[in-house]
């Protein structure tokens, strides 16, 4: 840090270090033909494009900013939207006699920030004299020297700078920075930076720091959700203007701003690169308040990262806090600590009038220096990470943790970089990849996965089975064929890709490859009701063609199954979609029945084509509804029930006769059956029973009521604690707990024949 009284050679030296910086960072060289042209303070050398500045005024009316009635409860007048003002600089077309702008104007635009009204010369007098007169006292200049300061920042005020309002855009197409300020701030305080952006081809976008209903900081914890809000505003704007490509995105933030588009970036995947000037996400106090948000973590930072910051040996009035760096791991993140300057210099437009209320001119000439550090590494940061440079990548990276002295050591004390790691697919992810991209595509993708995760769980039978289902079902054989082969890849020792791909053959009428499938399950051996299946199925495909009268009946998890009549007609109980639990795309019904209102049983939303619904209760689940009907083949009625053990609302049974049999689904019931519901609901085929407890009975009361019911066929667990929903204190197994006839099955869904005889009384486990 310079701090010691000025000298002789403390000057010349200042001299000779700002002629060799002038070389290296492209000073420019004031020749006949550029002397009066303006150059971007301080004297850093533009790009190759001329700079445009607009501003413009705009509404969220997604929210407001005002109350919709005034104190005596009359409507307000005038807009009460949000109003987001917002400071645009641009490449433009450069121009034979430009009228660049005069300093001030920056500041012009303060007197606009909330009320988009045109503000008279008077008006913009107050602001800038106002600024004026607060600058010194903000500088700490002592009162007698106070005027002098006022009279060199007058003069300052008035020269130009490099940009010309309302110029004509360049003919391109440039990436997007949005910029967030600090504290209650405003775009003016990092003009000159926007400048340097914006001739080196990039569209800079800036809004003021401002609170939910006033234009300060109204509640902390509310502002970094608006601020990131008002960035998501202004991303969504810009994107739409012809010279602003919406597909390169950077953020940067000062201060608070430096948390503000943290948190937008974290939430929105089209941010490519955040940068943030001594931002409050380094800060210890900050950090608190970011990581009480829902849902936001470090880790979800996907974009590149660069973090200039005050050396933490010497930030004494913000302390530093480095948990926010060192969590991020899946993004390319840079650190930049700078020592001999405080927070308020990373503002370049305030810093370079602070400068003109320094003596020291070894002081000036560091400071000064330090802006064009910022810039310099900004630009090859921006230039890195939203135009692809190479070139500014290495200069990025040279030097960083190699612990070699910088060029300018005794102003950047460390240049660290943490390369990030490729993000790990999560099984959903995957999933939604195998339903969009197709499985040809997902197997590339786990292959190219396994490389470096050979162990992972991105494929399990439950999950990867319904995927299967609805291709097989939708008819598309093909795609059903590669999901298994992707299937079979990923669990070599599984017997459900094999019954899956077995299954298609069959269908196509490839016999011999069905054959082998079956054989296969057979050769890996063991005991179970599957190996009997297989067995089945092979003397089935060896002798005669599968006989008619099966239904079949998957498991949605929870309490929502889908079945099947011989026919052909489909049935769909309590379809879900909520916690773990979701519906497979494009799940389609002809009839769907609720038997309650609740939102693990109802939703309807997520069923396709045009069911007819069945809702068993009213909304607030007071009431069964009668319902005795019949569509096509199939017959369905209610049966009123308590909801849970505490009877805390009503729950509708709901029983079906189709095929032969009847099969009764008890919902969320509470309690075991009285003598009147078990003479309503009769002896039953099948029963789908809740076993998990708490909100339903648990496994005592759900074997008290299959025999009260004299449950022939199958007894089918629902509604029990899994990995997709753990709300429930039960699992499945104590209900299976001393029973004989027990078949847990490697899918979701089973079959049966409903032609002949009945078997014995059994207890299936569905795989979701």
């Amino acid at each position: 840090m310079i701090s010691k009284p000025c000298t002789v050679i403390t000057v010349i030296a200042a001299v000779v270090c700002l002629l060799s910086i002038a070389a290296d960072a492209g000073m420019v060289a004031l020749n006949s033909e550029d002397r009066d042209r303006p150059q971007i303070w301080p004297a850093m050398a533009p790009g190759p494009y001329a700079v445009g500045y607009m501003v413009k005024h705009e509404y969220d009316h997604t929210r407001t900013f005002r109350s919709k009635l005034d104190y005596f409860g009359k409507p307000r007048q005038g807009p009460i939207a949000r109003p987001l003002q917002i400071s645009v600089w641009y490449p433009a077309e450069s121009s034979a006699d430009p009228e660049y702008m005069k300093f001030q104007e920056y500041f012009h635009a303060r007197a606009t920030e909330t009320d988009f009204t045109p503000p008279t010369p008077e008006q913009l007098n107050i602001v800038i004299n106002g600024l004026k007169h607060a600058w010194p006292i903000e500088f700490r200049v002592e009162p007698e020297r106070r005027e002098t300061v006022r009279r060199r920042i007058d003069e300052s005020l008035k020269e130009e700078v490099f940009a010309v309002k309302n110029a004509t855009p360049a003919q391109d197409s440039f990436p997007l920075i949005i910029h967030m300020p600090g504290y209650n701030g405003s775009p003016s305080g990092h003009s000159s930076l926007f400048e340097f952006l914006a001739s080196h081809g990039y569209v800079v976008a800036a809004v003021p720091n401002m609170g939910m209903y006033r234009r300060n900081i109204d509640n902390e914890a509310a502002s970094l959700e608006v601020q990131a809000r008002d960035l998501e505003f202004v991303a969504a704007h810009m994107s739409d203007i012809p010279f602003v490509n919406g597909s390169r995105i950077g953020t940067t933030g000062m201060s608070w701003g430096g948390m503000s588009n943290v948190l937008y970036a974290a939430r929105n995947h089209l941010v490519d690169a955040v940068l943030t000037l001594d931002g409050a996400i380094t800060m210890p106090e900050e950090l608190d308040l970011i990581e009480s948000i829902a849902g936001y973590s470090h880790k979800s930072l996907d974009a590149a990262y660069m973090q200039l910051l005050v050396c933490p040996a010497e930030a004494k009035f913000r302390p530093k806090d480095l948990r926010f760096y060192d969590s991020l791991e899946f993004c390319d993140a840079h650190m930049i600590q700078f020592a001999g300057v405080d927070h308020d210099a990373f503002s370049c437009s305030y810093l370079r009038l602070r400068n003109l209320s320094e003596v020291d001119p070894g002081r000036i000439a560091y400071l000064e220096e330090f802006s064009r550090e910022i810039y310099r590494n900004a630009l090859s940061f921006f230039d890195a990470y939203l135009k692809d440079d190479a070139t500014a990548l290495e200069t990025l990276t040279s030097g960083a943790n190699s612990g070699s002295q910088t060029e300018r050591q005794e102003m950047i004390v460390l240049r660290d970089l943490k390369k990030g790691m490729r993000r790990p697919l999560t099984r959903k992810e995957f999933v939604n990849i195998i339903r969009t991209q197709g499985a040809e595509e997902a197997s590339e993708i786990y292959k190219d996965y396994c490389r470096t995760k050979p162990q992972n769980n991105l494929i399990v039978s439950s999950v990867i089975g319904p995927v299967y289902m609805n291709a097989f079902e939708s008819g598309d054989l093909e795609e059903a064929l590669a999901i298994c082969e992707l299937w079979e890849t990923a669990l070599p020792g599984e017997r459900g890709p094999l019954f899956s791909k077995g299954r298609i053959y069959t269908r196509t009428g490839e016999t011999k490859k069905a054959i082998q499938c079956y054989e296969k399950v057979l050769r890996l051996g063991g005991e179970g009701r599957s190996i009997e299946i297989a067995r089945e199925r092979l003397n089935e495909l060896r002798s005669e063609p599968q006989p008619e009268g099966s239904i079949r009946i998957r498991w949605l998890g929870h309490a929502s199954f889908l079945m099947t009549t011989a026919a052909g007609m489909t049935i769909l109980t309590d379809p879900i979609d909520f916690k773990g639990y979701s519906l497979p795309e494009a799940t389609s019904a002809d009839i769907v029945t609720v038997s309650h209102e609740h939102v693990d049983h109802n939703c309807t939303q997520a069923v396709s084509g045009s069911p007819a619904i069945f809702r068993g209760t009213d909304e607030r689940c007071r009431k069964v509804n009668v319902i005795d009907t019949s569509i096509g083949d199939v017959r369905l009625f209610t049966v009123p029930s308590f909801h849970d053990p505490g009877h805390h609302g009503r729950n509708a049974i709901f029983v079906f006769e189709f095929d032969g049999v009847r099969i009764a689904h008890l919902g969320d019931i509470g309690t075991v059956l009285t003598d009147d519901q078990i003479d309503l609901i009769g002896d039953v085929d099948i029963l789908m029973v809740p076993v998990g407890g708490q909100f339903t009975i648990a496994g005592s009361e759900a074997d008290i009521i299959v025999d009260q019911l004299n449950v022939k066929r199958l007894v089918l667990p629902m509604h029990y604690r899994t990995e997709a929903f753990d709300a429930m204190p039960f699992t499945v197994d104590p209900f299976l707990t001393g029973k004989e006839s027990v078949r847990k099955l490697e899918t979701n869904e089973l079959v049966l024949d409903t032609v002949g005889a009945a078997p014995s009384r059994e207890y299936v486990v569905l795989r979701y």
